[in-house]
């Protein structure tokens, strides 16, 4: 129970963590605001618990299919709405597009963390040791934002800039990947799911370790062709344009 705690706080809440690291330099002042930066929080949290009370109802629409869909519909405009954040001509909406994108983020991801851990809450007698799982998992949480913060803003303040583009890059465009996972629960793809490649010997994606490396690039052991296109299309599209609108954000950032 400790390390399945552990580990779901690694898979659906520290991509949440790494996604605030990278708006506190790329969008420091967006982030800066505590306000926003709370109400924006307390929003998704809320909307997280409501959709967890119908989860029920809004499985049952669309042949059963409802819930899918709707995080599909969630990240792939959260990837829109970051792609504008990028495009010259939209910094009058800049701010409005990355709240709407973080707050769909927000919820897709607290959403399956809330899922989850009320099945296991329910289903463990544990307490003591659900507690003490919760507590490391918020530890290397909010420990691997702080370093991860300090790390990317060190190299956003060099002349080595650009590699934050390009993390902050393969990140977005890992969060849209995860529309990959969505199909195929609900078995809508009918090509591209051969497998490339099985990694799975080098690395165990299921392991700390392996969740952290997913949530950082966007990793898999076991990339199918549909996969490996979006996450290279969506990636190459996202880069360019930031380095294209580069000096505007490095602008932003004093």
């Amino acid at each position: 129970m400790l390390t399945n705690t552990v580990v779901l706080f690694l898979r659906d809440l520290l991509p949440m963590f790494i996604m605030f690291a990278y708006l506190s330099v790329i969008h420091k002042h967006f982030y800066r605001q505590t306000s926003r930066r709370t109400s924006m929080i307390t929003l998704s949290l809320l909307l997280s618990v409501l959709i967890l009370f119908f989860y029920e109802s809004i499985s049952d629409l669309l042949e059963g299919t409802g819930i899918e869909w709707l995080k599909i519909v969630f990240v792939s405009f959260a990837f829109i709405c970051f792609l504008l954040t990028h495009t010259k001509g939209m910094n009058f909406a800049k701010y409005y597009l990355l709240s709407i994108a973080s707050l769909l983020l927000l919820i897709v991801h607290l959403n399956s963390f809330l899922l989850y851990f009320t099945i296991y809450f329910a289903n463990t007698v544990l307490i003591f040791e659900l507690l003490i799982g919760c507590a490391i998992g918020i530890g290397i949480c909010v420990s691997f934002y702080f370093l991860f913060s300090f790390f990317i803003q060190e190299l956003w303040l060099s002349k080595y800039n650009f590699v934050v583009l390009f993390l902050w890059s393969l990140f977005v465009a890992n969060q849209l990947s995860l529309v990959t996972n969505f199909l195929h629960q609900i078995d809508i793809i009918a090509f591209g799911t051969e497998r490339l490649v099985d990694l799975s010997g080098w690395i165990n994606e299921n392991s700390e370790y392996g969740f952290i490396v997913k949530a950082l690039t966007g990793f898999d052991v076991t990339p199918s062709v549909f996969y490996s296109l979006l996450i290279g299309t969506s990636f190459t599209l996202m880069f360019s344009l930031s380095m294209y609108n580069k000096q505007a954000l490095l602008e932003d950032y004093r």
